[in-house]
């Protein structure tokens, strides 16, 4: 056997073994991914509850304020107009992409 057919034979072994390799990371990641979408999605859900609970605490808060805080009528004609709160907050970009990706 040359040395020619023992380098190519080595090679060879080493590109199955890197083949091995790549499939089992493969399998990894294919057992991984559920379980970093739940905790995005727990992660997601958490940011819109802490959202609520700070709109909350600030409406609480304004509703303490003493009467001279309120708006005048002068004043009121410069106050910018509220913004209306959909009743479903708007779901994160990733949750729109991978539904976008996978038909979610």
């Amino acid at each position: 056997m040359s040395p020619a057919d023992v380098a190519l034979r080595d090679l060879i072994v080493l590109l199955r073994e890197r083949e091995q390799k790549v499939d089992e990371l493969n399998a990894q990641l294919g057992e991984t991914m559920p379980a970093a979408a739940m905790w995005q999605e727990r992660a997601g859900l958490l940011s819109d509850r802490l959202a609520l609970a700070e709109s909350k605490m600030a409406a609480l808060e304004a509703a303490q304020e003493p009467e001279s805080a309120t708006l005048t009528a002068s004043t009121a004609e410069h106050a910018p107009d509220p913004v209306p709160e959909s009743s479903e907050p708007e779901s994160p970009w990733w949750k729109r992409w991978l539904a976008a990706l996978y038909g979610w």
